[in-house]
């Protein structure tokens, strides 16, 4: 890793020392990465985010395991990154608790724009800017992402180069979805719908004092899908919330890998979810505001 710090600190040191461009609004995003077991995909997200134009954002490291791993990589690359970077993890690791990971990183953001992304995506450098002009209270935004080929996958994680994420790249290279990584942030909302697909957790933003109304991720979701998003959506759309398309405006690369995720583990947690529903439980249960009385113990400020 030691070559790549050197590469990360090169582009901090000339990015970063660009004036910031002046916007709308000055509020500050807490950008919450959920993470497991990918350092190389990390270290290419977090060199994503020293293009971004939009400056205001801390960075939090929602990692669901306890890897010391991951505090030793970030630990040397916080030197070299010019930002507030945080990092919860679990006590142990007890398996998929993905919500309880997110909770306690909202819980302490400081940023009043929470935007939730995957420890998979790299972000285009419109991602802040966009989300930063669309944000509006009682709203939730979502985008979607490119599903980048095993091969420009290996040369990103060989090279640590995004400039090799050309729209021709993506094409020649046999990445799929390449139609959402177009950046068309003027044509209008009509044309931007997403139909039927849902929001997923990868690309996602709120206000924070909008995901608290809520009390947050359900943490009896213990095994991965739907708990994450699905349960998320259906909560904020009964309470009227306003749902706001990012396609072609907050882009992503999604880097390969194998999906792990069981047919069985999406039946479970649509069970809960659909008795969740029926009951109308709006506010839920085992969610964020625990954390007021829970002392979160395992966390660190590089």
């Amino acid at each position: 890793m030691q070559a790549a710090f050197v590469i990360f600190e090169r582009y901090s040191f000339v990015i970063f020392s660009r004036p910031c461009l002046l916007y709308p609004s000055n509020m500050k995003i807490s950008l919450i990465i959920s993470y497991y077991k990918r350092l190389d995909f990390l270290e290419l997200i977090l060199m994503s985010l020293l293009y971004q134009e939009y400056k205001n954002f801390e960075v939090v490291i929602a990692e669901d395991d306890n890897a010391s791993e991951t505090k030793d990589f970030l630990y040397g690359i916080a030197r070299k990154f010019p930002l507030r970077l945080l990092h919860v993890y679990q006590k142990k690791d007890e398996g998929f608790r993905k919500n309880e990971m997110l909770n306690k990183a909202i819980w302490i953001a400081s940023g009043e724009l929470i935007i939730i992304i995957d420890g998979d995506c790299i972000l285009h450098r419109a991602f802040f800017k966009e989300y930063i002009k669309t944000i509006k209270p009682k709203s939730v935004l979502f985008g979607r992402r490119a599903l980048l080929s095993e091969r420009i996958t290996a040369k990103l994680l060989f090279s640590k180069n995004l400039s090799l994420l050309s729209l021709f790249n993506l094409i020649a290279s046999g990445s799929k979805r390449v139609e959402d990584v177009l950046y068309l942030p003027n044509i209008p909302g009509f044309l931007r719908k997403q139909r039927n697909k849902g929001v997923q957790g990868s690309n996602m933003g709120f206000l924070k004092t909008d995901i608290l109304a809520i009390n947050g991720f359900d943490e009896d979701y213990q095994k991965a899908t739907a708990g994450e998003d699905d349960d998320i959506e259906w909560r904020f759309r009964a309470l009227g919330y306003q749902f706001v398309p990012m396609k072609n405006k907050a882009l992503q690369y999604h880097l390969h890998h194998k999906f792990n995720y069981s047919n069985e583990e999406s039946v479970h947690n649509r069970a809960i979810m659909d008795k969740k529903r029926t009951e109308g439980i709006i506010f839920c249960l085992n969610g964020i505001s625990k954390y007021a009385q829970e002392p979160i113990t395992e966390l660190v400020e590089y």
